[in-house]
């Protein structure tokens, strides 16, 4: 039996690899830049850096394969809840799996083995720096198996959908006060608290109480401009927000609304946020949007009924 030591010396494998080599730097595509924060770096381990990541998904030149729609995912899922990785990781795992699933396709390897195609697909259209970048280290931290099941990333995400609207709702209404009940003559000034306590006139039984609002409040007001933005970006009917809390967003469907949405996520810093005089939500916020240039956008909300409710509970005159 010949020894697996005595194969990885051998000539002729030595031979075969160096002819792969030649045609690796031939055909491969985009190579990770030297400079490159890793994968690993940016969205493993305790802390996801949005910071770092948000440059890389924007970026006008090109990067290896792969990596922006899986930082794309793992920006997703972040949003949604910083503090923990469940949804990051699943997201991001998925994102992993259909760029080599897509990969496959091409070279028709879903049908059929061929030795040829299967080299093709993992080396070529897959590419070593995805390999060594984001396959492994998010193999070995996560794993592939339990990390999968969409299931299981559904079931998280329904916990979080109430406290979630909630706080786009509280938003919205902050949008639209700092948009329209701007005359401090008529109208008081906007807080967290005015906020929760319009909350409460909504009498909606879809909004989480004022306990479970300041919790969610305290957990995402690092992400609570981008978490708005992404209720305001649509592909058809369907908001990314809704598809992120769907477990069924993809990279495929929405990273081309990348640049739409983090900019609207810097106009609502920089046009709503300050106006609340918290430096620190401020600064949090925009601190994965430095790079970034505003897109202005309006509140959606129009009905004149809801416009006359926030009037009467923004006015000084009750």
């Amino acid at each position: 039996m010949v020894e697996l030591r005595d194969i990885l010396k051998s000539e002729e494998l030595s031979t075969a690899v160096t002819e792969f080599e030649s045609v690796l730097r031939r055909h491969a595509r985009y190579r990770k830049p030297p400079d490159q924060p890793s994968f690993a770096s940016i969205a493993l381990g305790r802390t996801f850096h949005a910071e770092k990541a948000v440059p890389i998904i924007s970026a006008a030149y090109p990067e290896y394969p792969g990596i922006r729609e899986v930082l794309f995912l793992g920006v997703c899922g972040w949003v949604v809840s910083p503090s923990e990785d469940t949804a990051r990781l699943a997201l991001m795992t998925h994102g992993v799996l259909d760029h080599i699933i897509d990969a496959e396709k091409q070279v028709g390897l879903i049908d059929k083995f061929d030795l040829r195609a299967d080299i093709a697909a993992r080396y070529i259209l897959v590419g070593p720096d995805f390999l060594n970048d984001v396959y492994d280290p998010l193999g070995a931290h996560a794993g592939f198996s339990h990390g999968t099941l969409r299931p299981i990333l559904e079931d998280w995400l329904t916990g979080e959908r109430r406290s979630v609207s909630t706080l786009v709702k509280a938003c919205q209404i902050f949008h639209y006060a700092v948009d329209n009940l701007n005359d401090r003559s008529r109208y008081r000034r906007i807080s967290v608290s005015t906020i929760v306590e319009t909350l409460a006139g909504y009498r909606d039984d879809s909004f989480v109480e004022r306990t479970f609002f300041y919790e969610k409040w305290s957990k995402n007001k690092v992400t609570v401009a981008l978490l708005y933005a992404a209720s305001t970006v649509r592909k058809g009917e369907l908001t990314l927000l809704n598809s992120i809390l769907s477990g069924e967003v993809t990279a495929k469907e929405f990273l081309a609304t990348f640049d739409i949405w983090v900019g609207r996520a810097r106009y609502f810093c920089d046009h709503v946020l300050t106006e609340l005089n918290i430096q620190s939500l401020t600064k949090e916020n925009i601190k994965p949007l430095k790079t970034v240039e505003a897109v202005p956008f309006g509140s959606a909300i129009s009905d004149q009924h809801e416009v006359n409710f926030l009037r009467k509970k923004f006015s000084k005159i009750q």
